[in-house]
């Protein structure tokens, strides 16, 4: 299967910035990500990025010092609900990200929502293939 990636904003006029909102990295609490913070950084920034979310599963990964004057790092976390759904929550302020595994998925939306934080919805296909069902 080839794959083409294009940018949709190429040629166009206005301010536009490039980045990941679902980035996963080293931590032994969630069990994500292979290649260390500094060097998906280095990898974004040559690839053309301005900035990068790093949401682990179900855990705030502490991005503290990882920005730069022109790279940011964004803290975030992609929400787990039962191997199920997965939402990603990003907020400049890591302390604002709510995560209560007692409440329904919908609920820990509009909260963070509510605290200013930016929601997606991460694999909205899995429970299209076999082995999620």
């Amino acid at each position: 299967m080839n794959v083409h990636w294009s940018n949709p904003y190429e040629g166009t006029k206005g301010f536009h910035l490039k980045g990941s909102l679902h980035t996963h990295t080293p931590n032994p609490k969630s069990g994500c990500g292979s290649v260390p913070m500094d060097e998906l950084i280095g990898i974004y920034e040559k690839m053309g990025y301005s900035f990068m979310a790093v949401t682990n599963h179900n855990i705030v990964t502490d991005v503290s010092g990882a920005s730069s004057k022109k790279f940011t790092v964004l803290p975030g976390i992609e929400i787990d609900m039962s191997g199920k759904y997965h939402f990603g929550v990003v907020h400049s302020d890591a302390s604002a990200i709510y995560h209560e595994p007692l409440l329904t998925q919908q609920e820990m939306i509009d909260k963070n929502i509510a605290a200013g934080a930016l929601v997606t919805l991460h694999h909205p296909d899995w429970q299209l293939n076999e082995h999620y069902l």
